[in-house]
C-alpha cells in the first residue's frame, strides 16, 4: 500500500563542488513514497519502459557475474537487500537514482541473457570459497529447482520514489539536485554534470553542449584529472560538458550570479526550461570561438592546464560577441592572469571572484567597462 511520508533531509556543508551555504538554508522538505514490489514486477515495469533503467546519467552495467549471483542468492535465501532509490520526471516516468546495478542484475537473471552481444546466459556463479552454495552453481532462471524458483518469484524488493513537493520551482530544481546528490550510493559518485543532465534529461541546451564538449579542440582546452578518470572513465566527457555550460551560463546571466557554482547553474537550467530559451546563437558563437586563431594563440600556455583562465576567457569573449562588441588580445594581455582573482585557491567558491575575473579579462580585450 502507497503512503507518503514527508521527511526534512538535512543538507550536508562539505560539499564536493563547493562548501558554501545553500542559499535556501539547510533543510529539504521531500516526499518519500516507499513501496515493495515483487521481482518480476519490476522486470516488467523494466520492459514495458515504465522504470528509466538507463537514463543518460546513469553509468553502464559493471558488475561481474560473480557479484551478480550473490545478488540472486540474496534473494533466494532471504538475505536482505537494500532499497532502491527511484524519482518521477517530467515524463511521470520512474527514473532510477541508485539501483540500477541491482534491477539490471534481476532483469538479465530472468530473461536467461547475461551478454546479449556474445549471446551468453547467465548462468549462477559464486566464488570458489561459497562452498554452500554449490548446489546453485551453474543454475539459470529456467533450470532452478521448484523451492528456489518460488522463492525467488515469490521475493519482493523495497523501493522508494521521490519528488518534491516545492512550489517555489528553481529551489524545487535545486532540490532535487541535492537528493540525487545524496542518494546515489554506486561505487562511484555521479559527477555534477552527470546529476543535472538526470534532471533535465530532455534540455536541448545540454544536448548541444555534450555534442560541443566532444569535439577534439575542446578536449585539448580543458584538463581533466587522471585520478578522476581513472575512478570514473565517463569523467572527462562530463567534466568537459561542465566547463561549457559554465561559460554559456555566466555570459548569459552573470549579474545573477551568487556561489555556489552548482547552484547557480542549476537555477540557471530552470530558467532555460522555463522560459525556453534558445541558446542556438551561443553555440553557433562558442563554435566559432574555438576556431578563432587568435584567441588559440592567446590561451596555448593555458589550453590542458589552466581551465580557470580558458573558461574565463571563452565567457569574457562570448559576452562581448552577445554585445557585438569588437575585442583584441595581445601577448602583453597575458599579464593580467597573475592577478590574485586567478592564482588564488578557492575556484569559484565567491561570487565577487567570479565576477572580478570575468570583467577584468573582458575590459582587456574590449578596451570598455564591463557593467555589473
Amino acid at each position: 500500500m502507497l503512503f507518503y511520508l514527508s521527511k526534512k533531509v538535512k543538507k550536508n556543508t562539505s560539499m564536493t563542488d563547493e562548501n558554501s551555504n545553500n542559499k535556501f538554508g539547510s533543510f529539504f522538505e521531500i516526499e518519500q513514497i516507499p513501496n515493495s514490489r515483487g521481482l518480476l514486477e519490476f522486470v516488467r515495469w523494466i520492459d514495458e519502459g515504465s522504470i528509466e533503467l538507463s537514463p543518460d546519467f546513469q553509468r553502464e552495467y559493471v558488475w561481474h557475474k560473480q557479484k551478480a549471483s550473490l545478488l540472486i542468492e540474496s534473494f533466494l535465501r532471504n538475505i536482505p537487500v537494500p532499497s532502491i532509490f527511484m524519482y518521477i520526471n517530467e515524463d511521470n516516468k520512474r527514473c532510477v537514482i541508485d539501483g540500477k546495478q541491482r534491477l539490471e542484475t534481476i532483469r538479465r537473471f530472468v530473461k536467461g541473457v547475461w551478454d546479449e552481444s556474445k549471446s551468453e546466459i547467465f548462468a549462477l556463479d559464486f566464488p570458489d570459497h561459497k562452498e554452500d552454495l554449490n548446489p546453485r552453481q551453474g543454475k539459470t532462471y529456467e533450470t532452478l529447482d521448484e523451492e528456489d524458483k518460488k522463492r525467488f518469484n515469490d521475493a519482493y524488493l523495497n523501493a522508494i520514489t521521490i519528488r518534491t513537493p516545492n512550489t517555489n520551482k528553481d529551489k524545487d530544481a535545486i532540490s532535487i539536485y541535492y537528493i540525487f546528490e545524496r542518494l546515489n550510493t554506486g561505487g562511484v559518485t555521479l559527477t555534477p554534470s552527470e546529476i543535472r543532465l538526470a534532471i533535465w534529461n530532455k534540455s536541448e541546451l545540454l544536448k548541444s553542449i555534450k555534442d560541443l564538449s566532444n569535439t577534439d579542440i575542446w578536449k585539448k582546452s580543458i584538463k581533466i584529472s587522471p585520478k578522476k578518470e581513472k575512478e570514473n572513465k565517463s569523467y572527462p566527457d562530463h567534466e568537459r560538458a561542465e566547463s561549457l555550460l559554465k561559460i554559456i551560463s555566466l555570459s548569459h546571466s552573470l549579474t545573477e550570479y551568487k556561489a555556489p557554482m552548482k547552484d547557480f547553474l542549476t537555477s540557471f537550467l530552470r530558467k532555460v526550461d522555463k522560459e525556453q530559451i534558445d541558446f542556438t546563437a551561443q553555440i553557433e558563437a562558442l563554435q566559432s570561438i574555438m576556431k578563432d586563431e587568435a584567441i588559440q594563440e592567446f590561451l596555448k600556455q593555458y589550453l590542458g592546464k589552466k581551465n580557470i583562465i580558458v573558461e574565463t576567457v571563452y565567457t569574457a569573449v562570448l559576452i562581448a560577441k552577445n554585445k557585438n562588441i569588437t575585442y583584441t588580445m595581445s601577448a602583453e594581455d597575458v599579464s593580467i592572469f597573475e592577478d590574485d582573482a586567478f592564482t588564488k585557491q578557492g575556484g569559484t567558491a565567491q561570487g565577487g571572484v567570479v565576477k572580478r575575473r570575468i570583467k577584468k579579462v573582458y575590459d582587456v580585450i574590449t578596451g570598455q567597462e564591463l557593467e555589473l
